[in-house]
């Protein structure tokens, strides 16, 4: 129960903003100026992380202004604890972030965890009100227009709330104070078909205004092959790639025949195998076979995730 006597505006509501102070002084973080179409928004450069039991690769990669990236993996890759290194929830072991901004960085970033944030006792209306006080760009009449339009009560307590519908509060929370950067773990987890549609459309929009980014965190490949510009796939702490989607979807070729057909393939080229009895399924680069080569095989349509598949079965020597 709230405390009595104790205004709302008193009290701690968002672990975010405590998360982004944490992030630039506990975390080797500095801040760039400019957010022009293009520029980049966000840089990491050789972060790390060790658990007793699990180590963060250094992995490096950075987000332009305009585009929205996916970073993928299954559970147990190392999205969140990269999101937590990024939001300042853990210190990174080593390698710095690079913000786009020289002034407060909390104003300019939005935050969505894949769970808590606000204290289960406020409602909707509540948080608006706070949070109002919080941001200069605080955006309420955009609020309350998103809450109608995620049917999402502005009265009923958090406790009270399905997970989907306090996943709204925290999303709703990050677009309405017009933030540059939006960072979002698992943002669609709950949500029910019709709203997590609702959802990835107000990314795609928001990604695509001047100067803003997303970095999205995601465990379903379809969601993030459909809506994303860049793609980031982490794979047991390791970042196997990190590229703009197309690009990466026309490096690589996909063919499934017999051993004699795939031995024309040489060898330096080979990504990722499945063998068979009479021959198998090969994933190849492109770039690698000789001149000529490529028109005259029978390529099968490539999913992102075949791509992602076969990258990381065992390697095939060569």
């Amino acid at each position: 129960m709230r405390k009595k006597g104790l205004p709302l505006e008193k009290m701690s509501v968002d672990k975010g903003r405590d998360t982004v102070y944490a992030c630039l002084y506990t975390n080797k973080c500095a801040r760039r100026k400019g957010t022009d179409m293009g520029e980049k928004i966000l840089e990491i450069e050789g972060i790390t992380k060790k658990y007793k039991d699990f180590k963060l690769e250094p992995l490096s990669f950075s987000l332009e202004a305009g585009r929205l990236m996916s970073v993928m993996g299954a559970y147990g890759a190392g999205k969140t604890t990269l999101f937590k290194l990024l939001t300042g929830q853990l210190r990174m072991d080593e390698g710095n972030v690079i913000f786009f901004e020289k002034g407060e960085v909390l104003e300019h970033c939005g935050f969505v965890p894949a769970e808590g944030g606000f204290p289960d006792c406020l409602n909707a209306k509540e948080i608006s009100r706070i949070l109002k006080g919080c941001y200069k760009n605080w955006q309420e009449s955009y609020f309350f227009e998103l809450a109608d339009r995620f049917s999402l009560s502005l009265t009923r307590p958090l406790r009270e709330l399905t997970r989907g519908a306090e996943q709204k509060v925290r999303i709703l929370s990050a677009l309405a104070h017009e933030p540059k950067l939006l960072i979002l773990d698992e943002p669609t987890a709950g949500l029910e078909l019709e709203d997590k549609e609702l959802a990835l459309s107000l990314f795609q929009d928001f990604a695509k205004k001047d100067g803003q980014a997303i970095l999205l965190f995601m465990e379903k490949t379809a969601e993030a092959e459909a809506i994303s510009d860049d793609l980031a796939f982490l794979y047991k702490g390791k970042l196997i790639f990190a590229e703009e989607k197309e690009t990466l979807k026309k490096r690589y070729g996909f063919l499934t025949a017999s051993d004699e057909e795939l031995e024309k393939i040489p060898r330096s080229a080979w990504r990722g195998i499945c063998r068979t009895e009479t021959g198998g399924s090969l994933l190849f680069e492109k770039s690698l076979l000789p001149e000529g080569m490529e028109e005259t095989l029978l390529l099968e349509a490539l999913s992102l995730e075949n791509i992602m598949q076969y990258l990381t079965k065992e390697a095939v020597r060569r």
